[in-house]
C-alpha cells in the first residue's frame, strides 16, 4: 500500500477521533454511554484488539512520509503493544477498567476528551 493511502487512513482516523472527542467534551455522559452500550456486544472486544493491530502497522509504515516520523512509529508500536495487553488482560479485566472510567467525575472525562481532540489533531496535522 502506498504511503499516501496510509496517510489518508491516518487522516480519517484523526478526524473521527477529533469529532467524537469534541462531542464528548460537550456531553461526557455520551462517551460512557456509547462505550458501555458497545461493550455488551460480544464482538466489541475482538474489534478493539483488531483495530489496534491494524492501525499499528499503518502508523509504522506511514511514518516515513509523515511530519513526525519517530512519533508515528512510536505510536504504531504502542498500538500493537496495547492490542497485546488488551488481549492478554481479557474481557473481564478490560470491563473492570471501563467500570473505573465510568466513575470518573465529569471534568476528568472532559479532560480526557480534550486530550483526544489534541491527539486527533496531531494525527491530522502529522499525516497531511
Amino acid at each position: 500500500m502506498s504511503t499516501s493511502v496510509l496517510q489518508g487512513i491516518i487522516f480519517l482516523l484523526g478526524v473521527m477521533i477529533c469529532v467524537l472527542s469534541a462531542c464528548c467534551v460537550y456531553t461526557p455522559i455520551r462517551l460512557t454511554t456509547l462505550v458501555r452500550s458497545a461493550w455488551v456486544k460480544k464482538t466489541t472486544f475482538p474489534f478493539a484488539v483488531a483495530v489496534r493491530l491494524a492501525m499499528g502497522p499503518v502508523l509504522i509504515f506511514a511514518a516515513s512520509g509523515s511530519k513526525f516520523p519517530v512519533g508515528f512509529e512510536v505510536l504504531g508500536w504502542l498500538m500493537i503493544i496495547a492490542a497485546i495487553v488488551i488481549l492478554v488482560s481479557g474481557r473481564d479485566r478490560t470491563s473492570r477498567l471501563l467500570d473505573r472510567f465510568e466513575r470518573f467525575p465529569g471534568w476528568a472525562i472532559r479532560l480526557w476528551c480534550v486530550l483526544g481532540v489534541f491527539f486527533g489533531g496531531f494525527l491530522i496535522y502529522g499525516s497531511s
